[in-house]
């Protein structure tokens, strides 16, 4: 409700030109954006909570060893790697329709912040996918991310 708040009166101060309230709109803008980032972080981290972690865990080590020797970690082994990606091509799908109904079931349709909201949660996901297709080129030579990037982005396309 509060995101939708600061969404509709974000709207209405950015349509009208009153030097008195540039003030106002420029601190509504930055208080919806700050919560719509906060909504679609929780919704993202909620559904693909593994997916988030192990790319964090990747940049973690990364800072440590170099990219050659990530394989060679426990907790990274090709093994971890593959099964990682099986348990993430079984639920990729799933996630993306869950995190879909859930945007339609917290927002109305009325303000037209559905869209925008499902636009920066595909956004953001393709952008960390990107960092774990990156990832998993650079630290596992030879290995093909699986569900690929262009498997996620068509089962983004939800409307």
């Amino acid at each position: 409700v509060r995101l939708e708040n600061y969404h509709s009166f974000y709207v209405s101060l950015v349509g009208k030109s009153i030097p008195e309230l540039k003030d106002q709109v420029e601190q509504s803008k930055v208080t919806y954006e700050s919560c719509l980032g906060r909504y679609v972080s929780w919704l993202l981290r909620s559904e693909f909570e593994k997916l988030f972690m192990f790319v964090s865990e990747i940049d973690a080590m990364l800072k440590k060893i170099p990219a050659e020797e990530v394989q060679y970690q426990s907790q990274f082994s090709r093994r971890t790697l593959h099964k990682f990606m099986k348990h993430n091509g079984q639920t990729m799908d799933k996630g993306l329709q869950h995190i879909f109904r859930r945007i339609q079931k917290h927002l109305t349709a009325e303000e037209g912040l559905r869209p925008l909201a499902w636009g920066n949660c595909r956004d953001q996901l393709l952008a960390k996918y990107n960092q774990l297709r990156d990832h998993v080129a650079r630290c596992f030579p030879g290995e093909v991310l699986s569900p690929s990037l262009e498997d996620v982005r068509s089962m983004a396309n939800l409307q």
